[in-house]
């Protein structure tokens, strides 16, 4: 009895603050009415600078209501589709446009910037694909929803073209191929020199779309590769050098002749590229101290350059030039005059590559200098009025070391192996990319 008269007090205080206390709902710790989301988000439109936008690359801005302005506190999902197949495992489109499918992935994009009533997103990079397998390449339709971090519901879905910046050539095998010196016609086929399985397999053309065939076999070629070449359509001739003093031309599964060779009283010259002018007169260079031209009757002329030209583009009445000069990898305008002789060389710009090599260029009717070099990742720069900066940063690994031409906008990249020989090698490729440019050819 003791035990409970002590401990009695505190009984009766908790009876009384129990009494006290009002259970009705309205004081509830869990408290319906006083439960709230904010609005839902709501889309009003999407557009880019670019239509369409690239994946990867290019910045989609969009508009509606309800966002937060903390960048953080919103999510933007983008789910990407597979093509519709029928029973066979047909691709089933409707007016020529694949159907959608089944989902291939749905990714969070990254939010840059935000407000209440506008987000920009970097356009998420498209899945991963088989290029030989076109089921499984992603639609460029894509679904984008929007939610914001306290609201109860996503936005409607929307719809936006997601393109691809770049494609493989779906008739290219990465896994034993590589792709040297390139060139293309004037109905956009493209000349390929290739190694496939380590060995010069001869030139294969590939059409636009994608269809190969062999332009030259090994024996044709001497089981050589090519660092360059042109084809004239109007002789139906294709021009190549390699690393010799000599120009051979072929004819289609044909073997190789000997065009013209330069002079050994000049110097023992290795030509490793080659451009005509709007005269067929041929401009090649190599590792030298001259630049040559070579006139439609094969005669020879040389112009004094020291540096070690890895090539050469014209573009109406000048001669771009890419080479190492003083260690430093550079792009030089020679003027071309009406006699067909080059003027003062105007160095473009240099591209300050450190250790790492360039191998190319190309040029767009805007003026624009592509350039391929074996920096990774990002080794595509772009030469716009002197000033040189990456083309399409974070798309690309693995080195370039050709260009060519196709329909426009479409320049085709040959990437070799890097690095060489080494158990970290970064497979070949032979890409389409979308400059969204129009070629000097």
């Amino acid at each position: 009895m003791k035990y409970i008269k002590r401990k009695f007090p505190l009984f009766a205080l908790l009876a009384i603050f129990l009494a006290g206390c009002d259970f009705n709902g309205d004081n509830s710790l869990f408290n319906e009415e006083n439960l709230g989301s904010d609005p839902d988000p709501a889309v009003t439109s999407i557009t880019s600078v670019e239509s369409p936008p690239f994946a990867g690359i290019d910045v989609l801005t969009i508009r509606g209501s309800n966002f937060s302005s903390d960048p953080a506190k919103n999510m933007v999902y983008v789910t990407f589709y597979l093509p519709a197949v029928d029973a066979a495992g047909n691709i089933v489109s409707t007016g020529g446009k694949p159907n959608r499918g089944k989902v291939r992935d749905a990714v969070r994009a990254t939010v840059l910037t935000a407000s209440t009533t506008e987000l920009t997103i970097q356009a998420p990079i498209r899945p991963t694909f088989d290029p030989k397998d076109p089921k499984t390449r992603p639609l460029e339709e894509v679904d984008l929803r929007v939610a914001t971090l306290g609201a109860e519901n996503f936005s409607a879905t929307s719809k936006v073209l997601i393109a691809p910046s770049f494609e493989p050539v779906n008739t290219f095998d990465a896994k034993t191929e590589e792709p040297f010196g390139m060139t293309n016609d004037k109905a956009n086929n493209i000349y390929v020199s290739l190694f496939v399985s380590g060995s010069a397999a001869g030139v294969f053309t590939y059409a636009p779309d994608g269809t190969r065939s062999q332009f030259l076999t090994a024996t044709n070629v001497q089981s050589q590769k090519f660092d360059d070449m042109q084809y004239r359509d109007d002789e139906g001739y294709l021009y190549a050098v390699r690393g010799l003093r000599a120009i051979f031309r072929f004819k289609k599964n044909s073997n190789q002749e000997t065009y013209v060779a330069i002079p050994t009283t000049l110097e023992s010259a290795r030509l490793v590229s080659l451009d005509f002018d709007a005269n067929n007169n041929l401009w090649v260079g190599g590792n030298n101290a001259n630049l040559y031209r070579v006139k439609p009757d094969k005669t020879t002329k040389n112009y004094a350059f020291v540096g070690d030209v890895r090539s050469v583009r014209v573009s109406g009445t000048n001669l771009f030039v890419l080479a190492k000069k003083d260690n430093q990898f550079s792009v030089f305008r020679f003027p071309i005059d009406a006699n067909s002789d080059l003027g003062t060389p105007v160095k473009v710009a240099d591209l300050n590559l450190g250790t790492n090599e360039a191998f190319a260029i190309d040029l767009a009717k805007n003026g624009d200098i592509f350039v391929a070099t074996n920096r990774t990742p990002d080794p595509l720069l772009l030469v716009n009025n002197g000033q040189v900066s990456t083309l399409y940063p974070g798309t690309f690994i693995g080195m370039a070391r050709s260009f060519a031409w196709g329909a426009d906008p479409i320049l085709y990249v040959g990437q070799g192996i890097l690095p060489l020989g080494t158990s970290t090698s970064i497979a070949a490729n032979f890409l389409m990319l979308n400059t969204r440019k129009q070629g000097v050819r």
